[in-house]
């Protein structure tokens, strides 16, 4: 995903892969200039904010894991946690250790 950013702002990152900008350091636009109201859904699966009673539009129930990202398309921005702590950079990190201790995610 190439990302025209304005050479104008102060922070620059994503809300569910939309870039999102900066100018004050306290007010959030979109690049297009749109003001940012969380409304617009993941970039990689389309769905909106997920209910915390539902498993993620992205990645399904994650067995031990108290919370995730799939990155929403943007590389390196994917994570697990699991409920012990142990964080994980990717998905693929994830599974991989998982299925090293015997368990099936």
């Amino acid at each position: 995903m190439s990302v025209n950013w304005p050479d104008d702002c102060l922070v620059a990152g994503y809300a569910r892969g939309n870039p999102i900008v900066t100018y004050d350091g306290h007010t959030w636009v979109y690049v297009d200039g749109s003001p940012f109201d969380e409304s617009r859904p993941c970039t990689k699966c389309a769905a909106a904010i997920p209910s915390v009673d539902l498993p993620d539009p992205c990645l399904g129930w994650l067995p031990g894991v108290a919370n995730a990202c799939c990155g929403h398309g943007v590389p390196g921005q994917e994570y697990v946690q699991t409920d012990d702590g142990e964080r994980y950079d990717s998905i693929a990190e994830w599974r991989a250790a998982v299925l090293r201790v015997g368990e099936r995610p």
